[in-house]
């Protein structure tokens, strides 16, 4: 059987609940059955064996991880955040497989007390261009992965080509956590919990780049959940 997959959505109050199709089909193309848990109570209660947390379009509040503003803040969603930080919470207390890409990697730093780079044109020196969403489809720079990492040794590389659409990146990845993947301008691009079976955050978008060794995360976050007793 396919192992269930909670997915958080996009929750707006025009649209309700919603998450971008190639999410899904980058789950179920792995084995996985992806499940929309798009309410608090479901954080609590619906069954799953690992959790996705997606990208999205809007940044965390600064107030979050102890700032202020300081430079480009795109517009948050407080209530997707408080669902993400919920589901998280209950992640942590089964130590089920976690997920997390772009914004849903920069979630988990923030929910273990790491903090961010509030816009990388501003406040990263000699920062490569991260926000290509005109190349959403294709790799735009390197990854280099630290050897001994979880994330390596699932992937069976040390260093791998990725998309990249993103504004903000992790400073500091928070307690227990490591960062694990660098890009050529030295910005975070995954982090792990290696006390964690399997925890990782990575900055960019492996649904889009499905034939490549990004397409192998789902398929290993797949594996982890097949390992994890179901949650009720």
């Amino acid at each position: 059987m396919r192992p269930l997959i909670g997915v958080a959505p996009d929750l707006d109050h025009e649209r309700g609940a919603t998450v971008e199709r190639p999410y899904l089909d980058a789950l179920y193309e792995a084995g996985g059955e992806p499940k929309m848990v798009p309410t608090l109570a479901d954080a609590r209660t619906c069954e799953r064996s690992a959790l996705l947390l997606c990208g999205g379009p809007f940044d965390i509040p600064p107030e979050r991880y102890r700032q202020s503003p300081r430079a480009r803040i795109d517009p948050p969603r407080e209530l997707r955040t408080r669902l993400e930080h919920a589901l998280l919470e209950a992640a942590d207390r089964t130590r089920m497989p976690v997920l997390g890409i772009c914004n849903g990697a920069q979630l988990m730093a923030v929910f273990r007390g790491g903090t961010l780079v509030q816009d990388l044109a501003t406040l990263w020196p000699n920062a490569l261009d991260h926000e290509r969403g005109d190349a959403r489809e294709r790799a735009v720079h390197p990854v280099e992965l630290s050897p001994e990492s979880r994330l390596a040794i699932l992937l069976g590389e040390t260093s791998i080509e990725v998309n990249s659409t993103h504004h903000q990146a992790i400073d500091h990845p928070g307690q227990g956590v490591c960062d694990v993947g660098r890009a050529p301008d030295g910005v975070i691009e995954a982090i792990e919990d290696p006390s964690h079976p399997f925890w990782i955050g990575v900055q960019w978008h492996p649904e889009c780049l499905a034939v490549t060794h990004s397409g192998r995360i789902f398929e290993v976050l797949v594996e982890a959940a097949r390992r994890h007793a179901p949650s009720s």
